[in-house]
C-alpha cells in the first residue's frame, strides 16, 4: 500500500535529543519517539486504533523506556467517503510502484 519503502519505525533519538525521565520507582528510563505513517486509503487515528494493541503493550511491559508515538496523516484526502488519505497524487490507473511522479509529495515531506 502506498509505495514507500520499508524502514524501521522504531528510530532511537540521538542522544543529544533523548530525554530521561525518573519513574515512579526511581529507575531512569529512556523515551523512544515512534512516527507512525499511515497507508494509502486510512489515516492516523485508524492506524492507531490497529496499533493500540502494540502500543499498549511496550507502555506497559518497558521497564527501561517510555514510548511518545504520533500518528500522522496525510494531506490529500481520497474521494473514496472513507475517511482516507494518501502522501501523495497519482494520476487516474496508475500504481505507486510504476509512477515516474508522485504528485504533491513535498507537501507531506513537509
Amino acid at each position: 500500500h502506498g509505495g514507500v519503502s520499508a524502514f524501521s519505525p522504531f528510530v532511537k533519538s540521538p542522544s543529544r535529543d533523548t530525554r530521561m525521565f525518573t519513574a515512579r520507582d526511581g529507575e531512569d528510563k529512556m523515551t523512544w519517539r515512534v512516527l507512525v505513517l499511515h497507508g494509502k486509503q486510512s489515516n492516523g487515528s485508524k492506524f492507531r486504533r490497529v496499533l493500540q494493541p502494540l502500543e499498549e503493550a511496550l507502555n506497559e511491559k518497558s521497564k527501561k523506556h517510555q514510548w511518545q508515538w504520533t500518528f500522522l496523516t496525510a494531506p490529500y484526502e481520497m474521494k473514496d467517503g472513507q475517511d482516507s488519505y494518501e502522501w501523495w497524487t497519482l494520476k487516474p490507473g496508475e500504481r505507486s510502484f510504476t509512477a515516474k511522479e508522485y504528485g504533491g509529495f513535498e507537501a507531506s515531506a513537509k
